[in-house]
């Protein structure tokens, strides 16, 4: 009777009540994980399958369709995994650049007292918020595939091409790798400088990035490309999947990240822009100065959610056959067998980028909340 009287006395505390229960959830999930382990594993030793990664370092005979960096079908399934979640960072980077620009413009036409421009911004942001995104990167596509072949390509100047391979344009090539190396030891010489600003002069960090900044851009070279029979020759090629993946991701996440942006504006109270008024400043130093950086505390936690949205969104791109890392890992599936692995490698590719990417906003969130922009 003392014990159980002891135990009542203890579970009536609250703090004690919720340790035990958070523990008893913790537990029963943990039970569940090893029970859906165990059961997996019996499951793939019927049909000969084993969980392991050995298969990683196997050959995989697969030829990306496009990826910037060298892959060939003698490489591992290891380094097709690596070429291809490269291409999904440079969608998903270019998109957020793009998408977070295209978002403030399109955010400052809707609050512009011009009827014009507020109406075309408001018919974007309906249309592209109603329509799926899957839909619209099919609709890119089914445009890109409608575009004349090589020899009847579209130009803009002589250097620019589009055509049914893509968009062909010039990109720079290195041409000293130690007037680069050098440059980019300069610029990172200067973020250090700036991020000692209390001991050494401001003006020392804008000089070494300036020459850091010169020695880089001397380093590379532009190249032109040359139109062929069948292809070109030299420059940058976005492929037709590139591009039409890019563009719907770009004009989807650009209608909703409009929409944070203009809340974010009209959260902050009307004397802000009347006290800036009364200080003599100017409609653009106003926003720029006054109304964005405080608006910023409002933004940045559902922007952070869009990067996220975009980062998922990418996966999309199987729909069209651009070679991401969705991609790869369903090849990978289908020629080993090995789908809990598969499954347990895109989950950590992407569980890994979207914590790190949460943790950041988070902490300059909790940055700009109590310091502001200084």
């Amino acid at each position: 009777m003392e014990r159980q009287s002891l135990l009542l006395r203890w579970w009536f505390r609250p703090r004690f009540r919720a340790i035990a229960i958070q523990a008893l959830v913790g537990l029963a999930v943990l039970l569940a994980l090893v029970g859906m382990g165990l059961t997996a594993r019996d499951n793939l030793a019927r049909v000969n399958l084993g969980i392991g990664f050995d298969f990683l370092a196997q050959p995989s005979s697969v030829q990306a369709g496009e990826t910037i960096l060298p892959q060939q079908p003698s490489d591992s399934y290891l380094w097709l995994l690596v070429a291809a979640a490269a291409n999904t960072l440079r969608v998903v980077l270019i998109a957020a650049l793009l998408a977070t620009v295209l978002g403030l413009l399109v955010a400052l036409a809707r609050l512009s007292r011009n009827p014009l421009p507020r109406a075309i911004a408001t018919g974007y942001v309906a249309l592209c918020r109603g329509t799926p995104v899957l839909l619209q990167i099919l609709v890119w596509y089914a445009i890109m595939q409608t575009l004349p072949p090589i020899r009847q390509a579209l130009s803009i100047g002589q250097s620019i091409f589009l055509s049914q391979r893509g968009l062909v344009f010039p990109a720079p090539v290195l041409a000293s790798p130690g007037l680069a190396a050098g440059g980019l030891a300069l610029l990172a010489l200067a973020l250090v400088v700036v991020l000692a600003r209390r001991r050494l002069p401001r003006g020392s960090a804008v000089i070494l990035a300036l020459a850091g900044l010169g020695l880089a851009v001397a380093g590379f070279q532009l190249e032109f490309p040359i139109r062929r029979a069948f292809n070109f020759a030299g420059g940058l090629t976005l492929s037709p999947e590139f591009a039409a993946l890019l563009c719907g991701l770009v004009f989807y996440s650009t209608a909703y990240m409009a929409e944070v942006i203009r809340g974010g504006i009209l959260s902050l109270p009307r004397g802000q822009w009347e006290a800036a008024r009364a200080l003599g400043l100017r409609s653009r130093h106003t926003f720029w100065l006054v109304v964005l950086p405080q608006a910023l505390r409002v933004v940045i936690p559902p922007m952070t959610v869009q990067y996220l949205s975009l980062l998922k969104n990418s996966t999309l791109a199987f729909a069209i056959g651009y070679p991401d890392l969705f991609w790869a890992i369903n090849t990978m599936i289908n020629q080993t067998g090995h789908a809990v692995e598969g499954i347990m490698i895109l989950m950590a590719v992407f569980l890994v980028p979207s914590l790190t990417a949460a943790g950041l906003f988070n902490a300059l969130n909790k940055r700009i909340a109590r310091q502001g922009l200084a």
